[in-house]
């Protein structure tokens, strides 16, 4: 399952809770055995992490459950980055399949930038049979 927030309520925005929108995902199995293997994994792994690293370590991970209450990661992403103190240089621009309707540019304004580290890449898996 692939769930993905969107930029919706852009028109209201102000400076003040742009610095705070994030696009996000959320991927479950759906109680598929091998997935919930891999999330108990990733906890044990995390508390390796945690023992090791100590109070710096402070993410935690994105486990959590969904809706029907199956085991899923969640991850998030700031569209943008305050501008203050970065060059020009690390600018990338919002293109319109991002942003279609011009929401995030219009928020943006010039206090906050979308860099390479606010980037997020899709990828899809193809299949395609043979013959």
């Amino acid at each position: 399952m692939l769930h993905m927030g969107g930029a919706h309520r852009l028109s209201r925005m102000n400076s003040r809770n742009t610095r705070y929108l994030k696009q996000s995902v959320q991927i479950t199995g759906f109680g598929n055995e091998a997935f919930d293997k891999l999330m108990t994994d990733m906890a044990k792994i995390f508390m390796i992490f945690k023992r090791a690293i100590g109070a710096q370590l402070q993410d935690e991970p994105g486990v959590s459950q969904d809706e029907e209450e199956f085991m899923a990661i969640d991850t998030a992403n700031q569209y943008f980055t305050f501008r203050t103190g970065r060059s020009d240089d690390n600018e990338i621009p919002i293109t319109d399949d991002m942003d279609p309707k011009g929401y995030l540019r219009k928020v943006a304004g010039t206090l906050y930038i979308h860099t390479e580290e606010n980037k997020v890449y899709y990828f899809e898996k193809c299949e395609h049979s043979a013959g």
